[in-house]
């Protein structure tokens, strides 16, 4: 595994299967039936033995009413002529753990679901639980931009694209992150140029509102954002050395800040720092 990992595990914690990006590996960690070559191309070919080079590009959910199905969403990166690398293609595989014994199988590979490739943009990925508890919304950012596009899976399948476009707009291209909070009432976004925003979430119908802005000191070397389990408290590390905490119960949260973690120079056996976080976390099973 390199830079791009996604796993599931049964409602008992037992891993059912996992990812590098590139295979899909069982729970004996063996490939699974047809669970080769994800995300096809020059970047997969490269890094076959190493694994996908994405952070926050692949997202694994159950099928909403089939305990044995899960769909794996996933992003793929390409060459741009003009730009150079640039993640354009979102895909879904879907897995059916009910095959093989047990063992799994991919039953569907590398689906379009969205693709802007002439555009040359997309960003990073993350999933929501809908207010229902049984469905899901899929987002994914447009690269560089304070666009997004997102999905619904339900029992009947995926449904959109999606779009929603807020504000600020946002006039330099940097990548960030965003992270939903457990209890999926705020998405925070997190970028190195445009600094820290929460948004109120509406899990029903996928709205965004009341845009909160930070801007964030020693943040240009920044990396990651997440939430505590409780969705109370956001973490930052908005420097390799420095994790920001901030308190989303205050009314007013930027002047909640409070730095909780400066790095020591701890080696193991490199260079080791706060970097991206736990990003990738997903919100709606608590």
């Amino acid at each position: 595994m390199g830079a791009t990992m996604a796993s599931i595990c049964d409602s008992t914690g037992n891993l059912l299967f996992y990812t590098n990006g590139i295979q899909i590996a069982n729970f004996e960690h063996q490939i699974m039936e047809n669970g080769d070559s994800l995300n096809p191309g020059s970047i997969a070919n490269a890094n076959y033995t190493q694994g996908y080079t994405l952070v926050q590009s692949e997202v694994i959910l159950p099928m909403p009413g089939n305990s044995n199905l899960y769909y794996l969403f996933h992003l793929r990166i390409d060459h741009n002529n003009i730009v150079g690398l640039y993640r354009n293609t979102l895909f879904y595989s879907k897995v059916d753990m009910n095959a093989n014994n047990g063992d799994g199988k991919v039953v569907e590979k590398n689906q379009v679901m969205l693709d802007l490739t002439d555009m040359g943009r997309f960003g990073i990925l993350t999933a929501v639980k809908h207010a229902n508890g049984r469905d899901w919304w899929i987002w994914v950012t447009e690269h560089g931009l304070n666009n997004y596009f997102y999905f619904l899976l339900t029992p009947e399948g995926i449904g959109g694209p999606f779009e929603a476009n807020l504000e600020p707009e946002f006039d330099v291209y940097t990548l960030g992150k965003i992270v939903f909070s457990p209890d999926g009432k705020k998405m925070g976004r997190y970028e190195t140029e445009h600094g820290l925003y929460f948004y109120d979430f509406d899990r029903c119908d996928a709205s965004l509102s009341n845009p909160v802005f930070i801007p964030l000191p020693n943040s240009s070397l920044g990396g990651g954002l997440a939430f505590s389990p409780n969705s109370r408290f956001a973490y930052i590390s908005a420097s390799n050395s420095l994790v920001f905490q901030f308190d989303l119960w205050e009314d007013d949260i930027a002047a909640s800040l409070d730095t909780v973690a400066v790095y020591d120079g701890y080696m193991s056996p490199v260079w080791t720092t706060f970097s991206s976080c736990k990003a990738d976390q997903m919100a709606g099973f608590t």
